[in-house]
């Protein structure tokens, strides 16, 4: 139990400024997966929604892989940059240059009513009642119909 604490305040010394993540923040594939199933009241097993889901990622981690740019309107844009090389420098000894070698990158810009949503859930305890209770989008409405 010491060496634990020990291991802890170490941790927390390396990351300085730095908050530990509250529990539940965090959601993992299988977290995705269930929220799917509830949200579309399907009778898939809890593993056919995690399978799904994982379908989805390695669509777009393919897709990314090949260079593509994906689009989700509403939600954001994925691409690959290229940074450029450049020289850097270690700050606990600022007189040692070494060269950072060009390299590629996954970019995700967010769409505005992204952003303006984040923005608006200010603390993580809004964002969490937010998903608790998620805003019923509106219907759509097609113009072909009558």
């Amino acid at each position: 139990m010491m060496k634990q604490e020990q291991m802890k305040s170490k941790n927390e010394s390396k990351r300085p400024g730095r908050k530990p993540l509250a529990e539940g923040v965090a959601m993992t594939r299988r977290d995705l997966a269930l929220e799917l199933r509830e949200r579309l009241v399907c009778r898939n097993t809890n593993s056919e929604m995690i399978e799904c889901v994982d379908a989805i990622l390695d669509t777009i981690a393919d897709a990314l892989i090949a260079g593509r740019h994906l689009e989700f309107r509403g939600f954001g844009t994925f691409s690959v940059v290229t940074r450029k090389s450049r020289v850097g420098r270690n700050p606990r000894q600022p007189d040692e240059t070494y060269d950072i070698p060009k390299r590629k990158v996954v970019n995700f810009k967010p769409a505005a009513g992204l952003q303006q949503a984040v923005a608006a859930a200010k603390t993580v305890g809004e964002r969490l009642s937010a998903q608790a209770n998620p805003a019923k989008r509106p219907e759509r409405s097609s113009s072909n119909v009558e």
